[in-house]
């Protein structure tokens, strides 16, 4: 079976024929094998919709069956795809994604009953599971239907059903065999992407390296399906420059010329909206003067909100002036582009996500459109860049602390004036006795080569031993994520926001018990939970790791933080979450909000953290990890 699907691999993958010689190379295995195993495969294929040919001197390639009922071939890539996986799935979260994967491959219906013995599980397990898979699938515009004495299978547009294959088939490295019919997919893709990029240099397109391999994803998913004869839909509404329609053609071209794969003329018109919804920047490079008012009234709402006077800053103005066109075509016409920093963004830049919530309401309501998540983190690093920039302008200093020779201390100071000197405005060397009389603003940063448990909670420090190049990543971390001012976390978190083994298993349930919680600590009543819970900011809830970071706000409530460690891991969106931390950010300045992520994020940014957490959830430990102390 192993060395059919590597010779069903070959032949898909290639257009044109295939040599006994190439198939004896890739299966290790003679001549003559290959041609007792091509009979055999032959027969194989009898009852399904295509069968191999054989021609002297060429080799061998697949052609379809004349004739009705006939099974689909993909129904047997698909039987032979999931002997891959040696391990049957016993958690709830790697079921959900095994049933996910199962039925974007199927094209047929399979029952419940058979998914339970391929599983394991009892019938109560699989409803549970099939209810995640649901909300999973939903996500991407896809409904698991059922039809009686037949079972269950997907149901969705093409385009859906490719978007949610790159997700669940495509979305870590390393996992491209996962995907049914893949054969060698990573070098595959890896060869639409030197096309593209030819293809794209030729009639002078860029594309930033990350959209690059998305594109090629998703011009290899389609390859892939238009071998099973899935093609996608022709929507006439959406109008292609000739531009593009010539670089797919090229495209096309290309791949033809160079890996033997022809596309059809609407998988062409498909890959040219592709490339031309892709472009983050108007073709002639000229701003829309026509978006100026509402970029002003998106920058004087964040003002209002976080105290950030961005209203003097030229080169957002003009990179949005540049994005927020082609942003608002794509989200009227429904044309969803993945962002493949999306993850990223939500965990390191949770001042910029909160800055981009704010600024999506002024646009959906000025423009009328609804923003998608990967549109949402796109405007978030644009932010980002001015956040940064503000945050290099306030007062910081870094302290050395070295109790060692007066040379080793020069020369440390040397080497951190060399490192961070363009990042500080104060650099200054102090014994361990003078930080003790020291006042301090929260703008410092302590690089210290012994151990200082006496200093403030919200004193930044960090303890390098010997070698301050090896803490390069830690100090820059804690420059670029000062608080602004003195900050003591113990004022938002304390041990009864602090909960573990809650039951939940979807965000209602869990909102559900945070708030009966909360209520019943008589930290609000009824009333203001609502309040907090209609105003639950709409993007950057996961963080990845199995976290989630809620932000709502209640001006009528003091700030806090509280922490929910669940019994079980459960899908909050797109992923598995079991840590949710839920802050009411009524204090919305910047420097507040800036002071709270500079010390969670030095956990949630950290997954073995993270792990240490969930196998033992002591607050106290955690609370001396984001405080520089463990």
């Amino acid at each position: 079976m192993k060395r059919q699907k590597q010779y069903l691999h070959l032949l898909m993958d290639r257009e044109g024929p295939v040599t006994s010689r190439e198939m004896a190379l890739e299966t290790g295995v003679s001549l003559r094998t290959v041609k007792t195993d091509m009979a055999k495969l032959n027969e194989l294929l009898k009852d399904y919709d295509v069968h191999i040919m054989s021609k002297p001197g060429a080799g061998y390639r697949l052609v379809p069956n004349d004739g009705g009922g006939l099974k689909p071939l993909s129904l047997l890539m698909e039987q032979m795809q999931y002997e891959r996986f040696d391990r049957i799935p016993d958690t709830g979260p790697e079921r959900v994604e095994y049933i996910a994967r199962k039925l974007l491959a199927l094209d047929y219906y399979i029952t419940m009953e058979e998914l339970r013995q391929i599983l394991y599980v009892s019938r109560s397990t699989l409803n549970q599971d099939m209810r995640q898979v649901r909300r999973l699938l939903e996500l991407y515009g896809l409904k698991v239907v059922h039809a009686s004495h037949k079972g269950i299978r997907l149901q969705g547009t093409e385009t859906a059903l490719r978007r949610c294959m790159a997700e669940l088939f495509f979305r870590d490295d390393g996992k491209w065999e996962k995907a049914p019919g893949t054969g060698h997919g990573e070098e595959r893709i890896s060869q639409i992407q030197q096309i593209l990029k030819s293809r794209a240099d030729a009639l002078r397109v860029s594309y930033p390296e990350a959209v690059v391999r998305e594109l090629a994803l998703q011009i290899y998913i389609a390859a892939q399906r238009c071998r099973f004869r899935k093609e996608v839909e022709f929507d006439s509404s959406l109008q292609v420059s000739r531009r593009f329609m010539d670089m797919a053609v090229s495209i096309s071209d290309g791949l033809r010329e160079t890996m033997g794969i022809s596309m059809p003329d609407i998988e062409i018109h498909n890959m040219a909206c592709m490339l031309q919804f892709r472009s983050l920047k108007e073709e002639a490079g000229t701003e829309d003067v026509r978006f100026d008012g509402v970029i002003r009234k998106m920058f004087q709402r964040i003002e209002e909100k976080f105290g950030l006077h961005f209203s003097g800053e030229q080169q957002l103005s003009h990179y949005l002036k540049l994005h927020l066109p082609r942003m608002a075509e794509r989200c009227r016409n429904r044309i969803l582009i993945e962002n493949p920093v999306l993850n990223d963004t939500f965990c390191n830049y949770p001042l910029a996500v909160d800055v981009a919530n704010v600024a999506v309401q002024v646009l959906e309501r000025e423009l009328d459109i609804k923003v998608n998540s990967n549109e949402f983190g796109y405007l978030a690093v644009y932010f980002n860049m001015c956040i940064v920039t503000y945050g290099e302008r306030q007062n910081k200093t870094l302290i050395l602390v070295c109790p060692g020779s007066r040379a080793e201390a020069v020369m440390y100071f040397t080497e951190l004036q060399a490192l961070f000197g363009n990042y500080v405005n104060t650099l200054l060397a102090c014994g361990a006795d003078e930080l003790k009389s020291m006042k301090f603003t929260g703008n410092e940063v302590i690089v210290s080569t012994v151990p200082l448990y006496f200093l403030p909670g919200y004193v930044r420090w960090i303890h390098t031993g010997c070698n301050i190049v090896e803490s390069f990543s830690d100090i820059m971390e804690a420059l670029t994520s000062l608080p602004l001012e003195s900050f003591n976390i113990d004022e938002f978190m304390d041990r009864s926001l602090w909960v573990t083994e809650a039951e939940a298993d979807t965000p209602d349930t869990y909102f559900e018990f945070l708030f009966d919680t909360l209520c019943e600590m008589q930290m609000m009543d009824f009333g203001e939970a609502r309040i907090l819970y209609e105003n639950v900011e709409r993007f950057g809830q996961e963080l990845g790791n199995q976290v989630a970071l809620i932000r709502a706000e209640n001006p009528f409530l003091t700030p806090f933080v509280h922490v929910t460690f669940t019994k079980e891991p459960f899908l909050w969106e797109r992923q598995y979450v079991k840590v949710i931390i839920f802050m009411n950010v009524s204090d919305g300045s910047y420097e507040f909000r800036n002071g709270i992520y500079s010390f969670l994020g030095k956990w949630y940014r950290h997954k073995e953290k993270i792990e240490e957490s969930i196998r033992c959830p002591d607050f106290g430990r955690f609370m001396e990890g984001i405080k520089g102390r463990g």
